[in-house]
C-alpha cells in the first residue's frame, strides 16, 4: 500500500506537481529555524492532516510527538533527503497488487504513479469539507 505517493519532490517539465529547488530549500530553511516552535509544528500539522484542527488533544499530542522526536537540524536533514529522492525507475518493478491512497488534491501524482505500476488500484479519501478548493 502507498499512501500519498510522490515519485519525486522536485518539479520538472515531465513532472509538474513537485515544487521547485528554491520552495523546497525555504522550507527547509524554515524547518531547521523553527522546528521546536509550537505555533509552527502547530501549523505544520494541520497542512499535513487537516482534521487534527477539530481534536485539539491529537494535535497537542502530535506536536509533543514533532517536538521529542527530532532535533531541528535533523528534521532539516529529512526534509532534504526527501527533496533529493526519486524513485521514479523503481515504480515500473514492483510486481505485487498495490493499494495507492490519495486525497483530493494529490489526484495529479497518484495518477502519475498509479500508471507505472501494474497491478494497481488507486482510490481518492475524502477531504474535510472546505479544505480543498476546487
Amino acid at each position: 500500500m502507498l499512501v500519498r505517493p510522490y515519485r519525486r519532490a522536485l518539479r520538472s517539465d515531465s513532472y509538474p506537481y513537485g515544487r521547485t529547488e528554491e520552495e523546497w530549500l525555504e522550507t527547509i530553511r524554515s524547518v531547521r529555524d523553527r522546528w521546536g516552535d509550537r505555533e509552527y509544528l502547530r501549523e505544520y500539522a494541520i497542512f499535513h492532516e487537516p482534521l487534527l484542527a477539530d481534536d485539539e488533544d491529537e494535535l497537542e499530542r502530535t506536536i509533543w510527538q514533532a517536538r521529542l522526536a527530532v532535533s531541528p537540524s535533523a528534521a532539516a536533514d529529512f526534509m532534504r533527503v526527501g527533496m533529493d529522492t526519486d524513485i521514479t525507475d523503481v515504480l515500473g518493478s514492483i510486481r505485487v497488487p498495490t493499494l495507492v491512497l490519495h486525497r483530493e488534491d494529490e489526484r495529479g501524482v497518484a495518477g502519475y504513479v498509479g500508471e507505472r505500476i501494474r497491478d494497481v488500484h488507486v482510490v481518492e479519501l475524502p477531504s474535510p469539507a472546505g479544505f480543498y478548493s476546487d
